[in-house]
């Protein structure tokens, strides 16, 4: 995979985050931003690479500024 399709895959799963963090936090009746730490938690947990951990904790900032705007 090169960069500009690893980039646009990143931006998806962040949209993905959160709209249904924000669909969740709906139901529920939390804040967003619970929830988006809530599912980066889970995602860390079960991150195999530190890699991967890195990118789920970049994914909850981003989903944060969308929350945020």
């Amino acid at each position: 995979m090169n960069a500009r399709l690893a980039v646009k895959e990143n931006e998806i799963q962040v949209r993905n985050l959160f709209n249904s963090s924000v669909e969740l936090a709906e139901r529920k009746g939390i804040s967003v931003e619970e929830v988006i730490d809530f599912k980066v938690k889970i995602g860390i947990k079960f991150s195999k690479t530190e890699s991967q951990k890195a990118a789920w904790e970049l994914r909850g900032e981003q989903a944060k500024e969308l929350n945020s705007k």
